[in-house]
């Protein structure tokens, strides 16, 4: 009885050893099936291995025609193609054509544990040309970085019905138009020579999943669709901790007119983050040829710099500006920043200023006017107008200042008059950092009126003075 017993335990012990061998033992999950493709268009067979330990072939009418990834039949349109990790390793033809129809099927060596696996037969047949058929379909397995860009190629042939991209069985355009309301999706390619072509930037976690590119049916031409293709999102590897990291070079015994690089770093990181520039809080212009990205490869390849430089001269404008490079990338929460210190240099002012008459003339009670311009460096902020080195205020109702702009200012003596002759008026332009001034002297003429008036009176005078000896003279002639 006893015996019986050990028997029947021991059995159960070896048929579940047996059972627990043969679960990991290598198997086909997906084995190709009868396929038909049209001509010069990609059609895919479909293989893929559970605990896969052989080596995986495939054989066309009997002939083998791959190792593992390699082709062996020397022919450019074939390709293995899908997730090696997850077994996969499905036959791509591309551009098919009718010499390409035969009996397909993969088979895995034994190894290890596991022996032979033969998956069954698959035939495929190709149709000619003439009807709608995709010539390009996307790759099965894409893996892409958060944050990055990927395109997914769909190229179709004598295209008759509206082709669309589907992400998990949802649409996500119609030809060109893209169904969603997210910028991010975009069809690119030329459309004319049947090219539409999936876009998708800053990928993120909801981008995975299952894609297909199909085109409905048109007239008599049947509705076409590419096998599935995967894409699968990693997440992103954030720059080291102490990045960005910016420096001026030179960074002391600086003057006004020197070159000087600012340089922004960063190291590490997957993708490489946006690297910027920002003068005194905000963006400015750079001439394009005075910018420059650099990124290379350091430590044995195994680390990605990327650098930004922007090269400037010194003036006297930047005299304590700040210079901050911001760094964005998917892994950081926020933008980060590094900070030059306030520029500091030698400060080299000029000003130029001149007044467009060295003399005023300006006729007794009336009005006269004066510019004065300016240039300098750094920029003219601003004028003040003195008379016989008095300031003149604007309450004073005897001048009018008119300053329009840095460039120029105008000075107006509304009502001149005799007592402003020989007087003094300068002109002071300055920057933040000088003044300089100049000066013009003002003479008053005669009111004409005036003139007149006293020529009129010294005529009459004249003409009395001259009638009176005419009267005497004619007296003495006649008492003669």
């Amino acid at each position: 009885m006893a015996c019986r017993f050990f028997y029947a335990a021991f059995a159960v012990l070896l048929l579940q050893f047996i059972l627990t061998v043969d679960a990991q033992q290598q198997a086909f999950s997906l084995e190709p099936a009868d396929t038909t493709g049209a001509g010069d268009s990609t059609v895919t067979l479909m293989c893929q291995v559970s605990n896969k330990e052989g080596f995986l072939s495939w054989r066309r009418d009997g002939t083998v025609i791959s190792n593992e990834t390699r082709i062996t039949n020397s022919n450019p349109r074939f390709s293995i193609v899908g997730d090696r990790a997850a077994g996969e390793y499905n036959l791509q033809i591309i551009a098919a054509q009718e010499s390409d129809e035969g009996i397909y099927e993969c088979f895995v060596t034994a190894h290890g544990s596991s022996r032979y696996i033969e998956s069954r037969s698959a035939f495929l047949s190709v149709i000619s040309s003439g009807s709608q058929r995709l010539i390009i379909v996307p790759s099965d397995t894409i893996i892409a970085t958060e944050g990055t860009t990927t395109q997914m190629r769909c190229k179709v042939a004598d295209k008759a019905g509206v082709l669309s991209w589907l992400q998990n069985g949802r649409a996500i355009s119609f030809d060109s138009a893209v169904s969603l309301a997210d910028e991010r999706y975009s069809i690119v390619g030329d459309n004319t020579e049947g090219e539409f072509y999936l876009q998708i930037s800053d990928l993120g976690e909801n981008d995975q999943g299952t894609y297909h590119c199909i085109v409905n049916a048109e007239g008599n031409n049947d509705a076409i669709s590419s096998s599935g293709a995967k894409l699968i999102i990693r997440p992103a590897e954030s720059p080291g901790a102490i990045y960005p990291h910016c420096f001026m070079t030179p960074s002391g015994d600086l003057q006004v007119g020197d070159n000087v690089t600012l340089s922004c770093l960063s190291r590490g990181g997957e993708p490489q983050p946006e690297l910027f520039w920002l003068k005194d809080g905000h963006d400015f212009i750079i001439d394009p040829g005075n910018i420059s990205r650099v990124y290379d490869f350091t430590n044995n390849m195994e680390q990605f710099s990327s650098y930004t430089r922007i090269n400037i001269v010194l003036n006297n404008d930047l005299i304590g500006t700040v210079f901050e490079c911001h760094a964005t990338h998917p892994a950081y929460s926020s933008t980060k920043v590094c900070t030059l210190d306030p520029l500091i240099f030698e400060l080299v002012s000029t000003i130029n200023v001149e007044l467009d008459t060295e003399i005023l003339k300006i006729i007794e009670k009336e009005a006269g006017s004066v510019n004065c311009s300016a240039t300098g460096d750094p920029t003219i902020l601003g004028y003040t107008w003195y008379y016989n080195g008095v300031e003149i205020v604007e309450s004073d109702p005897r001048f009018v200042i008119d300053t329009c702009s840095s460039h120029h200012s105008v000075l107006t003596i509304t009502l001149a008059s005799l007592g402003m002759d020989d007087s003094v008026i300068s002109c002071e332009a300055r920057n933040r950092i000088d003044a300089a001034s100049v000066y013009t002297v003002v003479r008053i003429e005669d009111d004409n009126i005036t003139t007149y008036i006293l020529l009129a009176i010294l005529g009459q005078l004249v003409f009395l003075m001259l009638s009176v000896n005419i009267v005497q003279c004619i007296r003495r002639s006649r008492t003669g």
